[in-house]
This record gives structure tokens, C-alpha cells and sequence, in this order.
């Protein structure tokens, strides 16, 4: 559990994300909404595979560089976007982030239609992610992401596990503390 732990997350989540982490054999990982940012609170991992991505669990990581971040700036109003983005440009990370305006508001867009969001090779060099909404009272507090290297998460496994991705983000949103704030996960 380790950073979890430490950070006060409640136990009742990591069952939830053991058991796709099993499933898919990959890095599952919680984000949450946190200001104007998603921070990485809980990873569960299957143990079957030698290659793995490294878990962001106690990062911020970019917003328009990660399907969690990406995923919560599609369920803000443009003004909200434009928050949470500052007036820093959209910095590449990876040769395929995405980095012009027009660009990401054709991904949110994408990500509202279709429910979910994806990265690829947008965080890191061959890594991909998938990454699910928690929603509490219509918003979303939080993300549930699953992440690996692109040559075992093809765009198609990705759209896939969507499915699955999406069951267990709603499964975490009905066990939710009601009106959590990142506060009380990082105490």
C-alpha cells in the first residue's frame, strides 16, 4: 500500500483496484482531483509482467499529458480548462504530448463523447493509459487509470478495457466518502 498508507486513503479502496490490477495484469492507479491538479494517490499492480510503467502514486503529473489529468479537464467548463491550465503553454513531455490549444480541446471533446480518456505516449515514450471518471454528485473527484507499455496496451486493449475501467470507477464513487476533499486523502 505504501504511499496509500501513509497518505490515509482508506482501505476499502484497494480491493477495487487490486482486483483490476489482476485482472488486466497491469499498474492501476487512483488519482483525485486536487485544486486545480490530479494527484496520484494508490497503485495496486498484477504480477505477471516484467515490463511495467513506474507509478506516479504522490506526483502531480501533467494534466494534458496523462488520460486522469485529461479526463478531469473534459469535465470542466472552458473556464475551468483555462484554471487549471494557467497561462503556461502545454510543455511537451514525451514526443506525442499534446501541446496546442486546439489540439487538446479536440481530445476533451473526444473524451466527453466517448466517457473516458486515453494517453498514448503522451506521459512517456512507449507507455499507454486508460483512465475512468469517479463522479460524486455529477462531479468528478477522482480517476481511476490503467497504464502499461504501449506495445502490450494497443489503442484497441485500451478501448477495451474501457468497459472494465469505467465498472470500477463506479464502484469506487458508491463507496466515496461523501463530500471528500483531497485534504483528507493526504493527511
Amino acid at each position: 500500500f505504501g504511499h496509500a498508507d501513509r497518505a490515509g486513503m482508506p482501505r476499502l479502496f484497494m480491493p477495487v483496484l487490486q482486483e483490476l490490477a489482476d485482472e488486466t495484469d497491469e499498474l492501476v492507479q487512483l488519482a483525485i482531483v486536487d485544486g486545480e491538479q490530479m494527484l496520484f494517490v494508490a497503485k495496486a499492480e498484477g504480477l505477471g509482467q516484467r515490463v511495467r510503467l513506474l507509478p506516479l502514486v504522490g506526483l502531480w503529473a501533467p494534466l494534458h499529458a496523462t488520460a486522469a489529468g485529461k479526463l478531469w479537464l473534459a469535465s470542466l467548463p472552458e473556464a475551468g480548462v483555462k484554471r487549471a491550465l494557467g497561462r503556461g503553454r502545454l510543455r511537451a513531455v514525451a514526443p506525442r504530448t499534446i501541446t496546442s490549444l486546439t489540439g487538446l480541446r479536440s481530445e476533451l471533446r473526444a473524451i466527453r463523447a466517448r466517457g473516458y480518456a486515453v494517453s498514448d505516449e503522451e506521459l512517456a515514450e512507449g507507455g499507454r493509459a486508460i483512465a475512468a471518471p469517479i463522479r460524486c454528485d455529477g462531479e468528478v473527484v477522482g480517476a481511476v487509470a490503467i497504464s502499461g507499455p504501449a506495445y502490450r496496451l494497443s489503442l484497441e486493449r485500451l478501448d477495451a478495457l474501457a468497459p472494465r475501467t469505467i465498472q470500477a470507477a463506479d464502484r469506487l464513487a458508491s463507496i466515496w466518502p461523501a463530500h471528500a476533499s483531497a485534504k483528507e486523502f493526504t493527511r
